[in-house]
Parts: structure tokens; sequence; C-alpha cells
């Protein structure tokens, strides 16, 4: 059985947040044998086509009605939904070609840990198969108390968590609710692990009655926010006698109306309120569309400081719009805010094949040589620099787009910043060649006299409200592969974390970032490079330390001065190999530091 959801700006937000920073769900993606008698072509015309498979609980047992949740990765359509049978089986059937992923699996009191080894989410394609691991996810459970030690009935408890176990903060809405009961006895539960706050009262996500809501939210054990005591939350625990003492104090309520958007016209909008110097949410709204003064309210706020976070979204029609305010809440209300958004940026572009670059008929890769441009997902991920900016930190480190059967598609929602832009391709038949931009607005055709960006090179800036257009990224067909395992001198003082570098070692492609790859060395010591182009490198490994696994970290290519550095320790170390148009080198063996050996695969 199979349903659309309405996927709203603020769910494709999180979506997009799982697609950058880190996978939400333990799939494993199993694809059929490819077809030898596929022709090289990154075109193709529109088709359909199923994605199955299975979900199973940490014990090995199966749940029957379990909600799975389908998203097409790069666009802001529909959820895909569909039901578990008795067997655990799921299936999505008439998906129009494109990449998915896991958005979710909604059974009751269980969820999705990260999946092992993986830096990036899990992409799925048409005649995929995915298999779906869930635990049984923490408890905390206790009483809310008023002064006089009686139970408070009927009040609304969420618990939010703040980081995990690893210290990295979360992705996307980390919240879930409840209610007490008549003995003000609450239970949270299928919390993933991490740490959490716990909030009693003031403002609510649903519409329920609640005769607390405006009050201030009173935090375990009996808190405002700054002091809150955090929970540590594992798997399949539960953690009893959170019990918090309700101090029952006044909230004030923040209201305003957002201006200036006869021109932008959004399709949706959210009002988030957070806790100042956090990504922490206080209170969230979305003014309806047929609200023509765009106002807003919240009630239940406490006393303290705040920003006031506006988005807007207009998907697929142009750019959406973003406006951050700070506030101070000090025993009264606030009403009259005048918001005045300024417009995000937009980037239009097209995919197109490089037919001049092919390897030899006797080195076919003997792979699926056919992909389409609508299974080609892309990132415009902005550069730290931008990131630093106080907007730029409320909207994602990287925008994803898909493109259509003509390999047109379109960045939305881009905030001010340099951004730079990455591709990820449905097998390894194929490599990105080089990435362009020719200067001019979205609608102009390049002319002879057009300016052309190096978007590899230098990535492309954007203005507030600015629209670009004639991006073009092009594929070439013969693209080889590297694949191994690290091994490590026990006695050696190691770090956390290793990353493994191919550098060029030919002149004419030094400064040519798309010549550069960097991958993550697993616990497991495995490694994977995919999709370069055929050519001589350099081997570099690298420590990654504690400092830099709580941030995602732009590739070092992008940087002229770090390529420089690559290049000069590739050349100190001299580990280099060769790969050859559509070559497959598989156990090559690594010491930290050291190659020992290799065993190329001929194909």
């Amino acid at each position: 059985m199979r349903h659309l959801v309405k996927n709203s700006w603020l769910a494709s937000s999180v979506a997009l947040a799982v697609l950058v920073i880190s996978g939400t769900a333990m799939a494993q993606r199993q694809v059929g044998s490819p077809d030898p008698s596929d022709v090289p072509k990154p075109v193709g015309s529109p088709r359909t086509g199923t994605i199955s498979g299975h979900v199973m609980i940490e014990s090995g047992g199966t749940l029957e009605g379990v909600r799975v949740l389908l998203s097409q990765a790069g666009t802001s359509g529909s959820l895909h939904q569909a039901t578990t049978a008795e067997n655990g089986e799921f299936r999505f059937d008439d998906l129009r070609d494109g990449t998915y992923t896991v958005f979710g699996a909604v059974a009751r009191g269980y969820f999705m840990p990260k999946p092992t080894n993986a830096i990036q989410p899990v992409l799925y394609y048409l005649g995929d198969s995915i298999n779906i691991k869930l635990v049984r996810g923490g408890v905390i459970t206790g009483k809310v108390l008023d002064t006089r030690g009686e139970p408070v009935v009927g009040v609304s408890v969420r618990s939010t968590r703040t980081r995990d176990l690893e210290g990295l903060p979360p992705n996307g809405d980390s919240e879930t609710g409840s209610q007490t009961d008549d003995r003000g006895i609450y239970r949270l539960y299928g919390l993933s692990p991490g740490m959490y706050v716990v909030a009693a009262g003031g403002t609510r996500r649903d519409l329920r009655v609640d005769p607390y809501k405006y009050d201030a939210p009173t935090y375990y054990p009996s808190e405002m926010r700054a002091t809150a005591r955090e929970i540590s939350v594992q798997a399949g625990i539960e953690t009893s006698s959170i019990d918090i003492r309700y101090r029952g104090d006044a909230g004030h309520s923040v209201s305003g109306n957002i201006i200036g958007l006869e021109s932008l016209s959004p399709a949706f909008i959210s009002v988030m309120l957070l806790y100042s110097g956090s990504d922490m949410r206080a209170a969230f709204t979305s003014p309806s569309s047929n609200n023509n003064n765009r106002a807003f309210s919240f009630f239940g706020v406490a006393d303290g400081e705040y920003e006031l976070l506006i988005r807007g979204d207009n998907v697929p029609l142009g750019p959406g719009f973003i406006a951050m305010q700070h506030i101070t809440i000090k025993g009264a209300d606030l009403a009259g805010l005048k918001i005045s958004p300024s417009p995000l940026g937009f980037l239009t572009g097209r995919i197109q094949a490089d037919s001049s670059v092919t390897g030899p008929e006797d080195s076919k890769c003997k792979i699926s040589h056919t992909i389409t441009t609508e299974t080609v997902l892309l990132l415009a991920r902005k550069s730290e620099t931008s990131q630093s900016k106080p907007l730029n930190r409320m909207l994602p480190n990287a925008i994803s787009a898909s493109a259509n059967e003509k390999g047109q598609f379109a960045f939305h929602n881009l905030g001010e910043g340099i951004y730079y832009i990455e591709a990820r391709l449905p097998n390894d038949a194929w490599y990105v060649k080089s990435i362009t931009l020719s200067a001019g607005p979205s609608n102009s055709q390049p002319t002879v006299s057009s300016k052309t960006i190096d978007v590899a090179r230098n990535g492309f800036s954007v203005k507030p409200g600015e629209n670009l257009g004639n991006l073009i990224l092009t594929l070439a067909y013969g693209a080889a592969s590297l694949q191994g395992h690290m091994t490590f001198n026990a006695k050696a003082e190691l770090p956390q974390r290793v990353s493994l570098h191919l550098v060029p070692a030919e002149r004419e492609f030094e400064e040519n970032p798309l010549h550069y790859a960097e991958v993550p060395v697993f616990r497991d010591g495995s490694f994977t490079v995919g999709n370069l182009p055929p050519g001589r490198y350099w081997i570099v490994n690298r420590p990654i330390f504690d400092s830099e696994t709580n941030s995602v970290v732009k590739p070092l290519a992008w940087d002229p001065n770090e390529r420089a550095r690559l290049r000069d320790e590739g050349k100190l170390r001299s580990l280099q190999v060769e790969l050859r148009p559509c070559q497959r080198v598989t156990d090559y063996v690594l010491s930290y530091g050291i190659t020992l050996s290799t065993t190329p695969n001929k194909n």
C-alpha cells in the first residue's frame, strides 16, 4: 500500500539536513546485475519503477504496519508512504526515475540508527531493495507535581535531544511530546540515544486543549532553560524518576507581522523562536496562506534572550526568503513586531555529457553504463567563510537539487555567500569532468563575451535575492575506482579518524579540484574511492583530530593552499597509483603512512 504525504517546508529542510550531514536509516542497498549491452549515455526518456524492501527489528523479528517514508532527493515534492505487511515487506510502485532516501520508518517505540560507515546518506534508485533495521528506543518517564506535591494533570511534556552520545548536535526535528495522565505521570519512548532536556507546560505544537499553554515551560528538575539538567538516554533503557516540580510561572506572548512579501508570494512560511546562542527551538508556528497580513503569535514564552527566525519557501516557482531578529523578553508581552525578510538566491543549470571522453572498446566499464540525468544528485555547499554569516547559520550547509529528463536543474533558497558544487552519481562508470558558470541572469544564454567561472576551482558567489543561470556540469564516461583497507601499528599512537586523499600527479590537473579525492578510512580500515578521472595519483593519508569531527569539513581541494600542501606531501611520500579508464583496483593495502601492496582488478 502506498500513499502520498504532503511534504512541508519544514519536512524538506529536515530531509535536507539528513541528506548532507548524516544518514538516519540503517539501510543497505541491493542492486541487480547490470546489462552489459547498455550504451554510455547520461540522458534517457522518463520512466517509472519500483523500490521495495524489508523492515526488521534488532532481535531479528518483523513488524507489521510500519509506515516507511521515501523522499525523492533534490525535490520538494510529496513524501511517498508504504506500510509493511505481516512479513515486514513493503513496496513503492510507480515511482518516477530519480534518487531517493529513506525519510523515516515510523513504529512506536523504535528508532532508526545511523548507518555504519556512512558519512553521506544511502541513496536508492528504481529497482533497488532496502533493508531497514529498527532498534528499540530509550524511555524517559516520571511525574509532574505542583509546588504542593499534587499531580499536574493533562500538561504537555516534551523531550528535546541536545546532542548525540558522540557530542554532535541533532539533525532536524529532535522533539518528542506526551501528556500527563490523571496521576501526573508521563512517558516518552522511542528515543534515539543522546542527551536530552525535558520540559512541562508552555506552548505546544498540536491543537489539543491545554490549560497550561500560557505558562512558561518548567524544565527538569524545576528550572528555566538555562539551568535545565540534561538526561542521558540509551537505546532500550528506561530512565525513570525524572520528576518535574512544576513552577507555574506566567508566560508571555510574542506577536507581529511579516511585511514586504508582495513580490515573493511564498507557498509555505515557518516562524521559529530559538533560544539565543543555540539552535534549540522554544516555539514554532506557520502562518496560514490565507493570512494576508502574515500575522504570527506565540504564547507561554519565558523571560530570556531569543532569536526570531522566519523562513519562506516557494519551490518550485522561485526563491524563498529568510529573516532573523534578536528579541528580549523581560516581564512583559512583546507585540507589534514588523519583520521584513530578505530574498534568497536562485541558480539554474543543466547536466551534459562529454561524448569525446571514453575508454577504448576493450576496457568498457563492466558495470551499468547508462544513467539518466534524473538520477544525478547535485549539492551546492557553502564555504566555511559563508557558513559563519549569522543568517546562513540558520540555513542548511548544503542545498540539494535533481535534474529533469532534459538535464535541467535548479537550486532554491541559497543564502548569501560562496558555494561549491558536488555531484553524487548512481554508478562508478562516470565522473565529473567540469563545472562552469556563465555570468549573466538566469534567463539569458551564454555569449562569446560572457565571463565563464570555473566553479570546480573557484566556486560561485550568491548575493541576497540574486538569480543565476547557465551553470553547466559536464559528465564523462570511463571513471576508475580504488578500494582497499588500511592497517595500523598497534603500538603507535593513532588518531581518532583518518582520511585518504588522492592527489593528481600530472601537472595539467594540479589546480583542478575535480582530480582530487578525499574519503574517510572507516574503523575497520576499509576505504572506497569512486568516480575518479583516469590518471596518475599520489596517495596521502592524514589524521582527523577530535576538533574536526563536530562539524562538516569542506574538501581540502577547495583551498589552493591545501592543494599545494597535498601535492608536496604526495611527492615526499612517493606513493603513486595509475588508474586507466574503467579500471577497478581492489584489495589495495596500505599501512598508516606507507603502501604495502596492491592487487589490481583488471576490469
